[in-house]
């Protein structure tokens, strides 16, 4: 296993955490396959609790994943929260972090401007399935079967062995679609299935 540190808070919070079984799409690194993906060290989750009065306990709650087994079947991801006080919750959960929310819809920036040379993760934006669950009230790992669905498109490029085109080194590739790829993105994390909202976009995106 891998696993990391805890921190450690007070002030009326404990440290809680969920245990995922993860399925082959839910990760978000690409294995050397091209095709699947694995979660990986500083990966954080937001994760939204409804009561059964359907009222949010947990809104995008910053949660970090501390351990994944070796063979990525399992993660376990932890946050420092108000213990919550009913008995049973419905929990949605989005990745990344959303640099902004607004209920349970999640923004994020998909930028015009990519790196090529490795993939990232943060541009893998995933939103689960909602998943009823136990309250989060103790340190005891709670099981939250959260299944991710990709919201984006990878794209991947096979350049020549030497990087040059015709002689000449490939340090940039500029794309034009034919409709906006790059954004703001906007998620409904209650439902994983909805088409994603695109603003501030453009047609235009590069990689270097």
């Amino acid at each position: 296993n891998e696993s990391f540190p805890l921190n450690e808070e007070h002030n009326g919070k404990i440290e809680v955490k969920i245990g995922q079984s993860i399925n082959i799409n839910s990760r978000t690194s690409i294995d050397d396959d091209g095709h699947s993906a694995v979660w990986s060290k500083g990966d954080k989750i937001a994760i939204w609790a409804v009561n059964e009065e359907g009222n949010f306990d947990l809104e995008a709650e910053t949660f970090s994943l501390i351990n994944f087994t070796q063979t990525f079947d399992r993660a376990i991801f932890t946050a420092s929260i108000t213990p919550l006080q009913g008995s049973n919750y419905t929990y949605y959960a989005s990745y990344p972090i959303p640099k902004s929310v607004s209920g349970t819809k999640a923004t994020y920036t998909l930028a015009s401007e990519q790196v090529g040379s490795s993939f990232s993760g943060e541009n893998d934006i995933m939103v689960a399935t909602p998943t009823q669950a136990v309250s989060l009230t103790s340190s005891e790992i709670v099981d939250i079967d959260f299944r991710f669905l990709h919201k984006m498109h990878a794209l991947r490029i096979t350049l020549p062995n030497d990087g040059k085109l015709d002689g000449n080194p490939i340090d940039r590739i500029e794309f034009s679609f034919p409709t906006e790829v790059v954004g703001d993105v906007i998620i409904d994390a209650a439902d994983p299935t909805a088409p994603v909202a695109l603003t501030n976009a453009s047609r235009k995106l590069t990689i270097t």
